[in-house]
């Protein structure tokens, strides 16, 4: 396995309810930048595949990262910046 040029973290939050309570899990994941790939803790993402990747900040120092794919936009919630791992994205494709 090659080594990852890139990682962020992200996390997922998970609500189950059940008749008397909510309970709310958030599990703290990381996606891992490749020559080949993009791999998050749930897809692979060829690199050929993805088309672009934008942030948008939403409240204090969450925000959202949107990689936009030949199969629709995937949506992970970042509390850090991203602007790195875009910039070595930006690297691999020649943006």
């Amino acid at each position: 396995m090659e080594n990852a040029i890139a990682s962020l973290p992200y996390y997922k939050v998970e609500r189950e309810v059940d008749k008397l309570s909510i309970c709310t899990k958030v599990h703290e994941l990381e996606m891992h930048l490749y020559m080949t790939c993009v791999r998050t803790a749930h897809k692979e993402i060829p690199i050929d595949h993805l088309f672009d990747i934008s942030y948008r900040r939403m409240r204090g120092e969450e925000g959202l990262l949107y990689l936009h794919t030949n199969q629709g936009i995937v949506t992970l919630t970042l509390k850090v910046d991203p602007s790195g791992f875009i910039e070595a994205y930006q690297g691999i494709v020649g943006k």
